[in-house]
């Protein structure tokens, strides 16, 4: 959305900036073309109004706004907007993956100026990306000024969308770039406000504006598009020509360069408790020890993969659900099987070795407490660790 916006604000001052409005079959085109839009932007509303409905409902909500959390699909902690936007470095240096640089970038991760998240705050450019829309940039600025004395219209279709997208993707990779940024840059006493500041005051669901570096990206590959056009177009020779697009298309391959062998997960390694659990006949319900408290395990509900169980895990903060999950986070209290047996739960599936191997004192004394329970009968023991509590 906020891309068509840029684009469609971008066509208008073009028109005026290009005097375009004097000729009357390119304003007309135009002219055409925002009609379009709007027309199919309409038509969009109404079609998906019956799916908008719920989300603004609830976005109106005031039991929905109180509980403001990471997890509440409603309203984000403003905080995050901190947390989750562009740092400098994170467009500059390679990704920690890669094999020749990533350790040289893995040493500025947690610092202000790369970011804490292995996942958001990966956004390099590439240097040769950089360099090729740079170029672009150069020669596109020396075309406009041989012909700002020219009337427009001498100018040759091709010539005409090539200042307009070269000129578009510029403006593009700016306000993605400042999309990216966070609420404000603190200069001495004084704030400069930037989009995400304004945005999350209507839109409070989001807060990782830094992903608006993807949109960075790809106006940038764009724009290096047309460097390594013009780069192309100053020689004569096919082999030449040839030489430069490998060339560069390699550089940008090993920038980008990263092993994927490195990132899998072993499906053939998995808890012997979850086979037994498939084999389990009818509408079963479990539950896994010990919970995250301000999370979810994503570790249980990828086990759920293999033996097709309904889960009580799922909760967090800002979830309506949260609530009864802060009621049978000690498994091991007295009325926790109580409550789990009123949702439905059959089996409690306990990970003894976060329990004993815990340093913590308490998470040890949970599990004799657990092992003590009347109401919890323990039925299976695995030798990995894991018991299987009925829950009565």
């Amino acid at each position: 959305g906020i891309s068509l916006i840029v684009f469609l604000g971008y066509i208008f001052f073009y028109d005026l900036l290009t005097k375009f409005v004097k000729y009357k079959t390119l304003f007309k085109r135009n002219k055409d073309f925002l009609k379009a839009v709007f027309i199919a932007s309409t038509i969009s509303f109404f079609i998906l109004l019956p799916q908008l409905f719920p989300a603004i409902k609830s976005y109106f909500d005031s039991s929905e706004a109180i509980n403001i959390s990471a997890y509440n699909p409603q309203h984000r902690p403003f905080e995050d907007l901190f947390n989750q936007s562009a740092k400098p470095l994170g467009y500059l240096l390679p990704s920690t993956e890669h094999p020749i640089f990533g350790g040289f970038t893995k040493r500025f991760v947690g610092s202000p100026l790369w970011g804490a998240s292995y996942t958001e705050h990966q956004l390099y450019l590439g240097w040769t990306t950089i360099l090729l829309t740079l170029y672009a940039i150069k020669i596109w600025r020396k075309k406009r000024k041989a012909i700002r004395i020219k009337d427009q219209m001498a100018r040759g279709e091709e010539e005409l969308k090539e200042d307009f997208y070269i000129g578009f993707f510029i403006f593009f990779v700016i306000v993605a770039w400042l999309f990216s940024q966070p609420p404000w840059w603190q200069l001495g006493k004084f704030k400069i406000l930037l989009p995400s500041f304004f945005m999350y005051k209507v839109l409070p669901m989001f807060r990782a504006y830094c992903r608006f570096g993807i949109v960075v990206l790809l106006a940038m590959a764009v724009l290096a598009g047309y460097g390594l056009k013009f780069v192309m177009e100053r020689q004569r020779s096919k082999i030449k020509r040839g030489f430069i697009g490998v060339f560069c298309c390699g550089l940008i391959l090993f920038e980008f360069w990263h092993n994927p062998m490195t990132h899998y997960i072993d499906l053939s390694k998995y808890p012997a408790v979850y086979d037994w659990l498939e084999e389990q006949e009818g509408d079963v319900v479990i539950v896994e020890y010990p919970m995250i408290k301000d999370g979810v395990n994503e570790k249980y509900k990828f086990y759920q993969t293999i033996h097709h169980k309904k889960l009580i895990n799922g909760a967090a903060p800002g979830m309506s659900g949260y609530q009864v999950k802060l009621q049978i986070l000690d498994l091991g209290a007295p009325k926790t099987p109580f409550i789990l047996d009123y949702l439905g739960a059959d089996y409690a599936i306990v990970h003894t070795g976060e329990y004993k191997e815990s340093e913590d004192y308490s998470r040890y004394s949970q599990y004799e407490k657990i092992r003590n329970h009347p109401d919890l009968k323990l039925i299976k023991s695995f030798p990995d660790g894991i018991e299987v509590y009925r829950i009565k």
